[in-house]
């Protein structure tokens, strides 16, 4: 179980690496994608930081269908959620 969230959280990362350099996307994997880190997010019970890392992401995937996002701030998000994904292969 612990593999398939990482797994979810290094493809959420690269989705958000694309969106970076100007890929975009179909609102409907935007959603969909936003609804599990959403529910991601909910397993933790936003008791620890990478919780929290999922919420923000989820945020950043609603945000980009609507106004165009700062590329930086999908940078750093997509860094946070692809070292949370490949510590959950390791571990």
């Amino acid at each position: 179980m612990l593999k398939l969230l990482g797994g979810i959280d290094v493809i959420s990362a690269l989705l958000l690496i694309l969106m970076s350099v100007g890929i975009k996307m179909h609102v409907f994997i935007l959603i969909v994608l936003a609804i599990i880190m959403i529910l991601k997010s909910g397993l933790g019970l936003f008791k620890d930081l990478a919780s929290w890392f999922d919420m923000f992401a989820a945020l950043l995937f609603i945000m980009s269908i609507f106004i165009p996002v700062f590329k930086i701030l999908l940078v750093i998000s997509a860094v946070l959620l692809f070292q949370k994904g490949i510590l959950s292969f390791l571990s």
